[in-house]
This record gives structure tokens, sequence and C-alpha cells, in this order.
């Protein structure tokens, strides 16, 4: 009797030291994740480094270039105010006409519009200055108005020489808007404008 007892308890002796070793497998997961980090973290340190990088680049390029805060990495989305706009000008020596955006080079005017670099600003003016524009009637709230827009294959059966927008520099203004605690209003100031002479007209 006495070694039965004796038996049953060494036996469970023994399953509670079994137990107790399988029932601790996350201290072979620590070990694993530790040895995985060490293997990869040649692999795995780069990347922090890389979006420090492109954060402090973005704040150079929106903090002292003008670049909009909401690009390059869009770190300043939820920190800062940005609504860019632009437009675009006829000038001649009576004045400027305001001219609707046109669909050609959507992207260019996209990317003009959030980074207004000389270089972007005035690749647009040099291919808009090129081309023809004309006056078109439109209704604006049942209101009647007159706009500019580019010569295109889409509308050119609606050109005439009365039509035609003489204009001797093409300008572009980039605008953005900041707060203005005194009348608790969006205010809107210059970001960077261009404006270039008249070249050779061509139209597609």
């Amino acid at each position: 009797m006495e070694s039965n007892l004796k038996h049953m308890s060494e036996k469970k002796t023994s399953n509670k030291s079994d137990s107790s070793i399988k029932s601790q497998p996350h201290l072979d997961k620590k070990l694993d994740d530790a040895t995985f980090l060490k293997l990869n973290l040649k692999y795995i340190l780069p990347i922090p480094i890389l979006i420090t990088l492109v954060f402090l680049n973005q704040m150079r390029l929106s903090s002292f270039d003008t670049l909009t805060s909401w690009k390059g990495g869009g770190f300043g989305m939820f920190s800062s105010i940005s609504y860019r706009f632009f437009h675009l000008h006829l000038v001649d020596s009576s004045g400027f006409n305001c001219v609707e955006k046109p669909r050609h080079n959507n992207l260019q005017q996209k990317k003009m519009r959030n980074y207004p670099t000389y270089k972007n600003m005035s690749a647009l003016a040099t291919f808009f200055s090129s081309q023809k524009w004309m006056f078109k009637t439109k209704y604006v709230y049942g209101k009647k108005e007159l706009s500019v827009e580019m010569v295109t294959k889409h509308n050119e059966k609606h050109w005439t020489p009365a039509g035609n927008v003489l204009f001797n520099k093409f300008e572009i203004l980039v605008f953005d808007v900041k707060f203005n605690p005194e009348t608790l209003e969006l205010a809107p100031y210059s970001v960077k404008d261009l404006s270039i002479n008249k070249t050779l007209e061509t139209y597609n």
C-alpha cells in the first residue's frame, strides 16, 4: 500500500514537472523574437531612418521652399492648413484676362500647384503662352458671363478671329490660405508667381 502511494506521488511530481516545462512556450517565443531581431536588424533599421530622412526633407521644403505641407510625405496634414490654388492670366497693355484652367497637362498643373518651382511654372507658362485662346460665353447660376478658354481640337469649331484673345504675356499666380486669428477666417496669400512673354502660337 505504501509503495503504491509513493509511486503515485512520484508520478504526480513528474507530471507537474513535465507540465511546467510544457507550459512555458513564451520563453521559447521570446528567444525566437530576439534571435529574429538580431539576425534582421540590418534590414529593419533602415526603415525608421528612411522615414526620418523623408520627414526632415519634407519639413525643409515646406518651411524654406514652396512645397505644400500636405505633400512630400504629408507630415503636415494634421498640424497645418493648406488649400493651394492658382490663377492663369493673359496679360496685355490694357490689363489681364483670367482664363479657365485647361484640361491639358493636368498632372503638371497639380505638380506645379503643390510645388511651384521656377522649372514647373515656366514649363507650363511656356506651353500655355504658345496656344490660341478665345472668348466664350457661359452661364453661371443663370447669369451670362464671358470666359476665356484655350483653343483645342475639341472646341476649335467655335473659334473666330473676332473671338481671339490678344495678349503679350502669360502669368501664373499660386496661392495658399492661412488662418487669421483676428478675423477667425482663412485668408489667401501669394506663394509664387511667374510671368513670361508670349511665344509663337501653336495649338493641337
